[in-house]
């Protein structure tokens, strides 16, 4: 099965070992992605070198913004 990704504009919140928190755009609450999901190859951010306050385009797996309620 093909993986779809989705396309995000986000600032970065908090970062942790494993995740960021993020605010997404035209989204009201901000959320937790884990950053073995951001992909690497298409997103502006590089999940484990941003820190808070960064932003930029992430794409993540699109079963992962269906369960974030991000589309």
């Amino acid at each position: 099965m093909p993986l779809f990704l989705i396309e995000l504009e986000v600032e970065v919140l908090a970062v942790s070992d494993t995740s960021l928190k993020v605010q997404v755009s035209d989204v009201e609450k901000p959320v937790w992605l884990p950053k073995s999901e951001i992909d690497e190859d298409q997103s502006e951010l590089d999940a484990y070198k941003c820190r808070r306050g960064d932003s930029g385009v992430i794409h993540i797996p699109e079963w992962l913004a269906e369960n974030e309620g991000l589309v």
